[in-house]
């Protein structure tokens, strides 16, 4: 048994083909699906494990989406993203049903999970966070949402969608990105100049110059 992570498929959402050209193959969304399906079933057995990080359909059709689910492989865990509705109001069923393999729809549904990886915790969301359980002492965290880019957060965290990578991480990929960064400093901070003689309006100003500051367009 391997086990492996992803985020962000979009089953149906044609858009992906025109922002993600690189790693979305076919000439519409129908051809694209069975490319994704192609890309997962080539790689993952029905004895492995799959940690899906959410959005993983795009069709308002739920036959589409049931129809899709059915044919991958593998024991198949999902973080629920926010495109994900259609998979809330089905929940039980999907839980339930079988799929092609034997194996159930979705082993688990979760809006976030934890999980043994190498030894260490690795927390999994859909969107990223900036502290997590365990990040001080070298605990992971597993996120999607934004499809190709990387979320400036320190510590070991990575961003596993398909649109980044162009591939379904193993848990070796996962692990070769992520075994060499330090820890997260426990409560880290960002916010300079902070001192435990301050008054309540020495704060404000500080937290308003903070906020301010990171949120600073370029121009």
């Amino acid at each position: 048994m391997s086990v492996y992570f992803t985020s962000d498929l979009h089953f149906g959402h044609e858009l992906m083909l025109k922002k993600y050209p690189n790693f979305r193959k076919g000439a519409n969304a129908a051809e694209m699906d069975e490319n994704l399906i192609a890309v997962w079933n080539a790689l993952i057995t029905p004895e492995d494990v799959v940690y899906d990080l959410g959005d993983v359909s795009f069709h308002k059709d739920f036959a589409r989406t049931y129809e899709i689910l059915r044919r991958l492989n593998g024991r198949h865990f999902l973080v629920l993203g926010n495109h994900d509705e259609q998979i809330v109001a089905r929940k039980n069923e999907l839980l339930s049903w079988r799929k092609a393999d034997g194996n159930f729809m979705f082993e688990q549904i979760a809006d976030y999970a934890f999980v043994r990886l190498f030894r260490v915790s690795a927390a999994l969301s859909h969107y990223p966070m900036s502290e997590w359980g365990g990040c001080h002492k070298g605990a992971l965290m597993l996120y999607g949402h934004l499809h190709a880019n990387i979320a400036p957060i320190v510590g070991r965290a990575l961003n596993v969608g398909f649109d980044l990578h162009g591939k379904i991480l193993s848990e070796d990929e996962v692990w070769s990105y992520l075994k060499d960064i330090p820890p997260r400093a426990h409560h880290a901070s960002e916010l300079e100049g902070i001192s435990e003689s301050d008054g309540v309006e020495q704060r404000r100003v500080l937290i308003e110059n903070f906020l301010r500051e990171i949120n600073r367009t370029e121009k």
